[in-house]
Formats: structure tokens, C-alpha cells, sequence
């Protein structure tokens, strides 16, 4: 347990909050303003969960952990009105919980992002067509054109993902149209239109 958030109190506020929230939202009122030690002890759980040992490492760059931390707060509003104070007495690991889930999800959209963005850069161009093309204006390119991809193979490697050996871009398949449907006879259930 914290020594930033009493539970007790935190609990107590969270579920007066919730409970008032759901019945608003029954009865398709607005839902009351939450209580500012809520929302401090939201954003403090939400904060201090990057120093845990399951998010340390992940927490070297500074936009990184702001982006991490607000997803984070983000889910937990959206979802702390779901809290029963009546059930549970630990609101501290509620929160925490979305927490952890909102930072889990960010991470592997991180990795992915990633792992396509270095796969794009790999694929786009050859290393010889890019070296001459460097050397050809400024031999200094080439160091920075290598730092960079230094630089993105060491964050996957921090990430433990292993960088595929060709660009695997999935095409998007187009989605039956109504013109797609009126040939296939499938519009307003009709089954078939043909003569027999």
C-alpha cells in the first residue's frame, strides 16, 4: 500500500462519488462534479505507478511517461464511476489496476509503432543506395542515419521485441458496399433474384 493516498478516506469519497455518478447516469443526468481529493489521489496512484518495477524501465523518455500517465488518468475517470464502496474496501487497487492496464496498452502500442517504423526506414531504402546518396552531400548523414537506427534497435531491445525480417503491411480489406450486396442478392433478405 502507498503512503501518498489513505485508502480509507480515498475509498469513503470514491464510492459516495460512484454511487451518485451511476444514479445520475440511470436517470440520464449529468454526472456531479468529482471530488478534488479523487481526482488528486487518481492522478497520484496514476503518477507514481511508473516507479514500480514493472514500468521502470519503460520510463526513459519524458514524453513517453506524461503520454503513459495520462492514458492512464484517462481510463481510470472514465471508469472509477464502476466502483461499488459497498463490495469492495480497497479503492486504492481498483485504481491501480486500470492503471497498470492503461500503461500495459500503451506500451505495446508503443512497440508496435516501433517495430513499423524501423521496419519502414529499413525497407524504404537499401544501406548502399543511402550511403552513396549521403556521401554525395554530406558524409557526416551517414553517422546520424546509423545513430538513429542504433537508436531504435537498442528501445526494441528494451522492449524485448525482435525486428521482423520484411515489412509485413496488411492490406485492409474493403468492406461489402450495398452495391456488393444488391449483386449477391443478400438486400432486405432476399436470398435469390434470378429467374429458375
Amino acid at each position: 500500500m502507498a503512503n501518498y493516498v489513505d485508502n480509507k478516506k480515498f475509498t469513503k469519497e470514491l464510492g459516495i462519488w460512484a454511487k451518485e455518478a451511476r444514479k445520475c447516469e440511470a436517470e440520464n443526468k449529468p454526472k456531479p462534479k468529482m471530488p478534488e481529493y479523487v481526482g488528486e489521489c487518481i492522478y497520484a496512484i496514476c503518477h507514481n505507478l511508473r516507479y514500480s518495477k514493472r514500468f521502470i524501465r519503460y520510463t526513459n523518455n519524458e514524453s513517453m511517461i506524461y503520454e503513459m500517465i495520462g492514458d492512464a488518468v484517462e481510463n481510470c475517470i472514465r471508469y472509477c464511476k464502476n466502483f461499488d464502496g459497498d463490495k469492495y474496501n480497497n479503492a486504492y487497487g481498483y485504481i491501480n489496476q486500470i492503471a497498470g492496464f492503461a500503461y500495459i496498452r500503451y506500451i505495446k502500442k508503443e512497440k508496435n509503432r516501433y517495430v513499423k517504423h524501423l521496419q519502414y526506414i529499413k525497407q524504404s531504402v537499401s544501406d548502399t543506395e543511402l550511403r552513396d546518396a549521403l556521401e554525395a552531400d554530406n558524409p557526416n548523414d551517414i553517422k546520424g542515419y546509423s545513430t538513429y537506427i542504433d537508436h531504435m534497435q537498442s528501445l526494441l531491445d528494451i522492449m524485448e521485441v525482435e525486428m521482423p525480417t520484411e515489412f509485413d503491411a496488411k492490406p485492409k480489406k474493403p468492406k461489402p458496399g450495398i452495391v456488393d450486396k444488391i449483386e449477391n442478392g443478400e438486400r432486405y433478405g432476399i436470398e435469390d433474384t434470378k429467374d429458375n
